[in-house]
């Protein structure tokens, strides 16, 4: 959908949310959950942004009905809470879902535990075990075998031997 659709599709969202029974923003959630959840299918001979403005226009008409009933029925309930305050934000601060101190430290440590097992793969041999770490370290190509000091012939026997070692260590699982 272009730009212009989505200030068109917002606009008339904020028509449909007049009643106060839902938010702009809640309004548009909902319909493209139900859009992309597959409980409406998209008619083929339908423009989609008349399909999307249509099942808007659906989903605010359920949330007036359900204000209403709740109002006739007097229960008390009250109309559905938004995510957003008065200016746009949310209404409360989101869980901070990166990793703490702790997590970072415990991260480098496993990554480092596991980079010395697999050099301990290669104990026996130091060109295989340079290649291993420059590898780990991003190095590829003839960069690595430069490094190595290897010719092509035996660079390519020790990555045969390395894909090998590490095979044994982790069957089935592919190693590049």
């Amino acid at each position: 959908m272009s730009q212009t659709e989505w200030i068109r599709l917002r606009r008339i969202a904020a028509v449909l949310t007049r009643s106060k029974a839902t938010t702009v923003n809640d309004l548009i959630q909902e319909t493209c959950a139900r859009v992309l959840g597959d409980t409406r299918p998209w008619p083929v001979n339908i423009p989609f942004f008349a399909f999307f403005a249509g099942v808007m226009k659906s989903v605010a008409g359920e949330e007036v009905q359900k204000l209403r009933r709740a109002r006739e029925a007097g229960s008390g309930v009250r109309a559905p809470l938004s995510l957003h305050d008065k200016v746009g934000g949310l209404a409360f601060d989101p869980p901070d879902l990166r990793p703490n101190a702790e997590q970072v430290l415990l991260e480098q440590e496993a990554a480092t535990e596991t980079k010395a097992a697999i050099l301990a793969l290669f104990h026996d041999d130091p060109a295989a075990a340079l290649m291993v770490e420059g590898k780990i370290d991003g190095i590829e190509g003839e960069e690595l075998r430069e490094l190595v000091g290897l010719e092509i012939t035996d660079f390519q026997s020790k990555n045969r031997l390395i894909r090998r070692r590490m095979l044994k260590l982790n069957p089935g699982r592919p190693v590049s």
